[in-house]
């Protein structure tokens, strides 16, 4: 692990960050070919990045505390832009976004409270977590499909109650994830009793 915060890894995490502008500005153009561009390039650092910090062994803190920031950033300013009224195309539906915002900002609220308290620290993603990410990933992919390239909205509208769903349940599992967690952070810092 390097402790050095300007490695390729990071400046790849960085650049993720950073293509939020044009991507949201893309989606507001009605420039959807544009934004599929973006897209894909921004997944290919998020795989990249992970590689090469194994590769040339550049893994960091700052390394794992930026790649969520960047990915955040990304999803929510997508889903911001795309659920706009008043752009010249078909929005997703307002609440599918303040869906997915409500359930990160509730999940990163309750972990900074649980922390500040108790000095806990210790939440791991969970693979519904993980899953949840991968749907709405797809819903807003198909999004720009769809406005690009006229594809199917039926398969638009079924993505968009999927990802709710996700949402919900993957929101729900994990407040009982970290109570699991929580406790058994609490048992073993009981001492043995003599």
């Amino acid at each position: 692990m390097t402790r050095r915060v300007l490695t390729v890894p990071n400046l790849l995490t960085i650049a993720r960050g950073f293509a939020t502008v044009p991507l949201v500005w893309s989606i507001l153009e009605s420039r959807f070919g544009l934004a599929i561009a973006i897209v894909v390039v921004a997944g290919l650092t998020d795989l990249f990045d992970g590689m090469i910090a194994r590769r040339l062994e550049q893994s960091s803190d700052f390394g794992r505390l930026l790649d969520p920031i960047a990915d955040k950033l990304l999803l929510v300013s997508t889903f911001l832009a795309a659920s706009l009224p008043g752009y010249g195309f078909e929005p997703l539906p307002w609440w599918l976004a303040a869906l997915a915002i409500a359930r990160d900002v509730g999940i990163l609220g309750a972990g900074v409270v649980i922390n500040r308290v108790t000095g806990f620290s210790g939440f791991t993603p969970t693979f519904l977590g993980k899953l949840n990410t991968n749907v709405e990933l797809w819903v807003l992919f198909y999004f720009l499909l769809a406005r690009a390239f006229g594809l199917p909205e039926w398969l638009l509208t079924l993505s968009v109650y999927v990802t709710a769903t996700s949402i919900v349940v993957s929101g729900v599992h994990y407040i009982f994830h970290g109570r699991r967690q929580l406790a058994a952070w609490q048992v073993e810092r009981i001492p043995p009793s003599t």
